[in-house]
C-alpha cells in the first residue's frame, strides 16, 4: 500500500489481515516515500529513520490488527480516512515526523484524533523502543 499510489481500503483491508494480533503491539507508519507499514514495536528500526507519519502502536491482543480487524468494516473506512487525511496533510509539510494518537473506536466516538504532533528523531527512538504496559 502506498498512500502516493491511489491507495485503496482493500489494500489497507489486506495489510491489517496479513499481521496477528497476538504477536504484540503493532506500530502503523508511513515512510517517505508513502509505503505504509504495519510493525510489531521494536522490530523495525528504520521507522526512526525513515517515518514521516506514525501513530500511536496498537495494543496487543484487542482487535485493531489480524483478520477480526481486517473484517471489521467500520475500523477499516475511519483508520483508511485518518491515513488519507493524515497523509495529506505532511506529505509537503517541513521534516519531521507526525506522530498521531487516535480515541478508542469502541467507546462510541469514532477514530477521532486526539493529539497531532511531529516528534524530532530522538523522541521517536525513544517511542520506537519503548515497551508498552
Amino acid at each position: 500500500m502506498n498512500m502516493n499510489q491511489s491507495p485503496t481500503t482493500d489494500q489497507l483491508q489486506q495489510l491489517l489481515g496479513s499481521k496477528n494480533d497476538e504477536d504484540g503491539s503493532y506500530t502503523l507508519w508511513v515512510d517517505k516515500a508513502g509505503c505504509v507499514h504495519l510493525d510489531v514495536v521494536g522490530d523495525n528500526e528504520s521507522i526512526c529513520e525513515d517515518a514521516r507519519l506514525r501513530y500511536v502502536p496498537f495494543e496487543a491482543k484487542v482487535g485493531f490488527v489480524g483478520e477480526d480487524a481486517a473484517s471489521d468494516p467500520e475500523l477499516i473506512e475511519d483508520l483508511f480516512a485518518s491515513l488519507v487525511a493524515q497523509w495529506t496533510a505532511v506529505k509537503n509539510s517541513p521534516p519531521g515526523v507526525r506522530l498521531v494518537d487516535l480515541d478508542d473506536p469502541e467507546s462510541g466516538t469514532g477514530w477521532t484524533m486526539t493529539e497531532v504532533t511531529t516528534v524530532n528523531d530522538e523522541l521517536l527512538a525513544h517511542l520506537s523502543t519503548a515497551s508498552l504496559h
